[in-house]
């Protein structure tokens, strides 16, 4: 009696096993490297969010700083507080509370910057006024780079008038 060939066809146990090995070490380092981007991606928004924000505090201190005849600042236990006089007699507010972090304008209203751990403002050479923000050095997310800092000099126009 003759025994009839069989064709097998397929994969036999230790062809699944290495295949599912390599697929799963592709995997893993695919994930590595998509967990990697996404955290580096997460820290290049975060600190370009945090450039905006401060570019936008010194934008509008700027521009009241510009419009007022008279500056005063006052630091106490909390941050620090500067009042401008404006030449139609308003004044405005602007400041830096120390336990939040945070730059206000005017009182009792939503922050305009946070993370910032100091403010500056130097009023030695009136009209000109030199002023600084300092961020925290540490925000989730951004491992370098941190603390940021932007400064400018203002020149309060109607100085005196």
């Amino acid at each position: 009696m003759q025994r009839l060939k069989q064709n097998r066809g397929g994969f036999t146990l230790i062809e699944l096993i290495i295949a599912l090995a390599i697929a799963s070490i592709v995997a893993g380092a695919v994930g590595t490297f998509s967990l990697a981007w996404q955290r580096r991606t997460y820290a290049v928004y975060s600190e370009a969010e945090l450039q905006n924000d401060l570019r936008y505090a010194l934008n509008v201190i700027t521009y009241h700083m510009r419009t007022a005849k008279a500056i005063a600042v006052t630091t106490g236990s909390l941050g620090m507080q500067v009042t401008l006089t404006l030449t139609d007699g308003k004044t405005v507010k602007f400041g830096h509370r120390q336990y939040l972090n945070t730059l206000w304008i005017k009182d009792n209203s939503l922050p305009m910057c946070s993370h910032i751990a100091k403010l500056d403002v130097v009023t030695d050479e009136l009209p000109l006024v030199k002023l600084q923000i300092t961020t925290v050095d540490k925000l989730p997310g951004i491992e370098k780079g941190l603390p940021l800092v932007i400064s400018k000099q203002i020149r309060l126009r109607n100085y005196g008038r």
